[in-house]
């Protein structure tokens, strides 16, 4: 195992030596005896401890902590401040500007070693740690890999119907979903979904959704049927948990010139029906995976046109200064504003909401959306 790096800042020849000796058994040294030197060595060398005295000529020892605190950004070095003054005002400081621990001089060399020992543990720990995080991420990156390649790509082609989408995760792994396919020659299905949470548990509970939706494409069931599916699905394996789903389904019937939907605790869905009427779909039964549910669907009708925007909570429940949330009824007025306009997109609307937020937007939540139109 590789020694840790220990600087010694210290302006006394006799205090450096004894140090030294002290410790280079244990310890890989390096040495300065002010605290410029001190500040060029850590760049240098880059210490994982370093023992820093209060007082010296250059830059004292709170200068020093504060170059690498603040200055170059360093949070990780384990700094043990070395000082002749019992004050508690210094340590406390010390203890501000960033300092780990404190050993009073005259040394008492069995105190000296225990507390350097503590910074060691305290450094592999921080390694090891430093391992884990490395492995997870890059668990992580491979579960948002697959995640991505579950969800339709490539183009989009069903006669009579426009479609874009757009995904944008706000970390490696994320609980939105959204998928399309055809139910027959002249249906749509389509789906937007939100898992509570984040990371690999609700991508995981995302998995499970877009199973048993996938399941329709190959095998008809009604839409009741696959959302009854999974909400027993889901009830068996999280029920009783944190753990639920929102989501709004539709299956847009071309020939019969209706959409029927089920909205399941979901954002509601705007609908643009032959140009004019304004539908909002509310939700008609309870998010999936709390509770046994009988599920019931609702149905709109259009004689020439309609146009479908779905979404998930993540393009407005965002700050648009602090403290101050977007909001779903500012959002819902831009889409309906947005959605009657014939050049309407979903990075239109993206752009649109940038605008409104200025220097200020941060989408903290993933932003998934569908946006469907017939064609003559």
């Amino acid at each position: 195992m590789k020694k840790v790096k220990l600087l010694i800042a210290e302006d006394s020849s006799i205090n450096r030596k004894f140090l030294v000796r002290l410790l280079s058994d244990e310890f890989e040294i390096k040495e300065s005896s002010d605290g410029g030197e001190a500040v060029e060595m850590f760049a240098s060398f880059a210490p994982d401890i370093i023992l820093l005295d209060i007082h010296m000529p250059v830059m004292d020892g709170l200068e020093v902590i504060r170059h690498i605190r603040n200055s170059r950004v360093d949070r990780d070095v384990f700094i043990l401040v070395l000082t002749g003054e019992e004050s508690t005002e210094v340590k406390v400081q010390a203890l501000n500007e960033g300092a780990n621990d404190f050993v009073l001089k005259p040394f008492v060399r069995e105190e000296l070693q225990a507390r350097v020992r503590v910074a060691r543990r305290q450094v592999l720990i921080l390694e090891e740690l430093r391992r884990a995080y490395s492995i997870i991420s890059a668990e992580m990156d491979t579960v948002a890999d697959l995640q991505n390649r579950l969800l339709p790509r490539g183009e989009f082609d069903f006669s009579g119907v426009d479609l874009d989408w757009m995904y944008l995760p706000s970390g490696k792994a994320s609980g939105d979903y959204y998928d399309f396919f055809p139910v027959g020659s002249a249906t749509l299905r389509f789906v937007v979904a939100d898992v509570s949470g984040h990371g690999a548990r609700a991508a995981f509970i995302m998995n499970t959704v877009r199973t048993i939706f996938r399941m329709s494409w190959r095998n008809y069931f009604s839409l009741e049927q696959v959302v009854g599916f999974v909400n027993d699905d889901l009830f068996q394996i999280v029920g009783g948990e944190a753990d639920f789903v929102t989501l709004l389904a539709c299956d847009l019937d071309l020939s019969a010139r209706s959409l029927t939907y089920i909205n399941a605790g979901h954002c509601p869905g705007f609908f643009l029906a032959d140009h004019e009427l304004m539908h909002e779909v509310l939700p008609n039964c309870r998010p999936l995976g709390i509770f046994p549910l009988d599920i019931t669907s609702g149905e709109l009708y259009y004689k020439d046109s309609i146009k479908a925007f779905l979404y998930t909570d993540g393009f407005y429940e965002w700050e648009t200064a602090p403290g101050e949330i977007l909001g779903l009824d500012r959002f819902r007025y831009e889409v309906h504003q947005m959605m009657r306009r014939e050049d309407f997109d979903l990075n239109l609307l993206k752009t649109r909401l940038e605008l409104i937020g200025g220097d200020n937007v941060r989408f903290r939540d993933d932003l998934t959306a569908l946006w469907i139109r017939t064609r003559s």
